[in-house]
């Protein structure tokens, strides 16, 4: 992510008054969804193999 991009985020954060602990929320979730796609990806690629 660029520094723009961050400080724009940072800018919106403010003005919603959304904290840390949102941010870090939203980043766990974000990163689960990641290993979901991620199997499901995988799983994908074996069916298609067999």
């Amino acid at each position: 992510m660029n520094l723009p991009m961050l400080l724009q985020l940072a800018m919106i954060a403010q003005d919603r008054e959304i904290t840390i602990d949102d941010c870090r929320l939203c980043i766990s979730e974000a990163k689960e969804g990641l290993v979901l796609v991620n199997d499901l990806m995988q799983q994908n690629n074996t069916d298609i193999d067999e």
